[in-house]
């Protein structure tokens, strides 16, 4: 009786290892960096967005990022940001906190790591 449930066992170990499979999807990652302005002053946009794609580019207030159309698009917060790139297919998977401070002024530096999945290319 103990050899046949241990038999039993055993299979059902097995099947439920052979059940897993690894994740071989290949991701790409760009980096959002929120730079808060000094509090003091009220502007229309409360932080400095930089968004890098790495050899695609790095948009800047100067430079920034364009949509389909070619139009430019101007986030006024940092969630306007991270909402656009959530319906192009971009997650949130890092934050990082830094806090500046010096005698004129105190600055807040975000960072979000970003990935989404590469279509059509595996590991």
């Amino acid at each position: 009786m103990k050899n046949k449930i241990m038999i039993i066992a055993f299979l059902l170990i097995g099947s439920v290892a052979m059940a897993q499979t690894p994740d071989t999807t290949t991701y790409e990652y760009c980096e959002v960096i929120s730079i808060s302005k000094n509090m003091s002053s009220v502007t229309k946009r409360d932080a400095n967005i930089f968004i890098d794609f790495g050899e695609k580019g790095i948009y800047t207030p100067d430079d920034p990022l364009k949509d389909d159309k070619g139009k430019e698009l101007e986030f006024t917060n940092t969630v306007d940001c991270l909402n656009y790139l959530a319906t192009k297919g971009w997650k949130v998977g890092q934050t990082n906190i830094f806090y500046q401070q010096n005698s004129m002024a105190q600055r807040t530096v975000t960072r979000y790591t970003l990935s989404k999945p590469k279509y059509g290319i595996k590991k």
